[in-house]
Parts: structure tokens; sequence; C-alpha cells
């Protein structure tokens, strides 16, 4: 859902223009409200009932609403929100996310999230407010989505890539999803013509196994989506120094446990994305030890949870 966009005149374009100066009032607006901000996120980590967190949470979006609302917000940095890391911004300045999740008591999880975005060709910039339909959403790795109907995630990382005259920003996340499973999931936002928000394209390359002789196959997804068990870590992040995307493979404990991803956890060996020609290209077993494939050469095993 748009809430509202953001009209400035006379904007001289550049990467400064981000530095617009906020007057003494705007200052003390947006403090405040982030001030209020931090306060309920840190009552939302103590927090011990569901109930307790929607109702924190309500008010928290409530200075998040005012703030974002504001007409010189896209020149506030919101420092508490990085702080939190729920706030992150792409390498052009031209769009920030911020994400957040509730954990239900069933251990399950609601997202929420705000995307601003500058729009260039109408020269403002646009809010838009994620609504989390994950639950009502079937075959999410084949869907192009909407702001209002978003298959909710906490976002980390923000790769701007650029085909042609079309930015894509490959978004990297997490998601708890259920008391066995979490999940790591690899979207892409992109915005039309009119500056409407987007996320999913076919542009990930996907190898799928078929059968009982696990014949490997090359499909075209919207999204990457791993689900794994609860209580690992599964590595998913940029490598700059490769300019690729790099992450843990996934495999059952035991081969009969197939399609049980309660029991899927990494197996010690990498796989990776390359960006060419306006796709994510699969790369099986990156790895820094092994260069005779140029695809292959020069990765650095990822490490930590993101």
């Amino acid at each position: 859902m748009k809430i509202k966009a953001l009209f400035f005149a006379s904007l001289f374009f550049s990467a400064n223009f981000f530095a617009t100066e906020l007057s003494p009032e705007d200052i003390a607006f947006f403090n405040s409200r982030q001030d209020s901000m931090a306060k309920y996120i840190r009552l939302s980590v103590i927090a011990k009932t569901e109930e307790q967190r929607f109702a924190i949470n309500e008010q928290f979006s409530r200075f998040l609403d005012e703030a974002f609302n504001h007409e010189r917000a896209y020149a506030f940095s919101f420092d508490s929100l990085k702080q939190f890391k729920m706030l992150i911004s792409a390498d052009d300045k031209l769009l920030r996310i911020i994400t957040w999740n509730i954990p239900k008591d069933d251990k399950t999880q609601i997202y929420f999230g705000y995307v601003q975005h500058y729009n260039s060709k109408k020269k403002q910039w646009q809010t838009f407010k994620l609504t989390d339909k994950s639950d009502e959403i079937k075959n999410a790795e084949m869907l192009k989505l909407t702001d209002d109907n978003w298959f909710g995630a906490y976002y980390y990382k923000i790769v701007t890539k650029k085909h042609k005259k079309k930015t894509y920003y490959t978004l990297l996340g997490w998601d708890g999803n259920t008391r066995i499973t979490q999940r790591k999931i690899i979207d892409v936002l992109y915005f039309d013509a009119a500056g409407q928000p987007y996320f999913g394209e076919e542009i990930f390359e996907v190898q799928k196994t078929m059968g009982k002789t696990d014949k490997k196959i090359t499909v075209w997804q919207k999204r990457v989506i791993f689900e794994f068990k609860q209580g690992v870590t599964m590595a998913l992040k940029f490598d700059t120094s490769t300019d690729a995307i790099v992450f843990d493979h996934l495999s059952p404990e035991d081969s009969s446990q197939k399609g049980m991803y309660q029991f899927y956890g990494p197996d010690l060996s990498y796989s990776a994305y390359l960006f060419k020609k306006g796709k994510w290209i699969f790369v099986e077993n990156a790895d820094a030890r092994n260069d005779k494939n140029q695809n292959k050469k020069d990765f650095n095993n990822p490490e930590g949870n993101n």
C-alpha cells in the first residue's frame, strides 16, 4: 500500500542530495520519534506473550508511520533503526528498506516493513508499507508479488545490479518460519515506470533433482527459498571480492530424509550465484581451492549467520 509520495521541488540530483538540510524543528521531530521507537524495540525484546508483543508493535508502528510520512523523511538517517539492524540501504542511495518480525507463541512469525524509493522520473520519494501474506502464498518461488501481497522476511542485505535500463535490488533475507524449520531467502525488488514496487522476477537459475534417480533439471524461478532445521546456521552472503552471492549447500542428515527439511543443514560445500546478462547464474561447488573453472575461482568460504 503506497502511503505517501514525498515531493520536493528543484532538487539538484547528485550523490549528495541526501544531505538536504533539516531544520531544528525537523531534527527535533525525528529524534523524538526515533527515541520512542527505540524504547518500544527494547520493550519488545523482553515481552513474554504474543499479546504483549503485538501491543508494543502497534505503538512502535505508530511512531514509525509518523516519521516516514514526514515530507523530509528521506533526509533523516534513522540511526537507531540501523543500530537495531532494521534499516538497510542500497548502494545507489535510491532505496531504503525497513523490516522486522513479531514471533508468535506457536513459534511462527509475522513480518512488517516499509520500502522508501526515489523515483528519478517523477523526482519524488515514495514510501510503501509492506503487508505480509506469506501464510496465504503458495508456490512462492514462481510468483510476482507486490507491497500488498508480500512474502514476508527480515532483509539484511541489498545487492544492486543493473541490466540495460532496469535496476534489480536483490534482497538477502531470513524467515524464522516455524518451530522446526527456518528459511533463508533470495528475492528481487524492482520498480515499474510508474514507480510501483514488485517482488520476484524470473532471473534465478535453480538446479532441481527429479525422482528416485536424482536427475537434475534447470528451472528459472522468481525467488530462491532455502528451508532447513532450527538451531543450525546457514551462511548466505554477498561476496564483494568475487561479486557473487555465496551460500552453504544444504543436505539432509540421511538420504532417507530427503524433502524433510527439519533434518536439513549445511554439508560443508558451497554454491554461488553470479550476475550475467540480467540473470543470476547458479555455480555449484564454489570453492577457493578450485580454480580450474573460471566461474568458480577466487570464492571465499562464507562465514557467520548471514
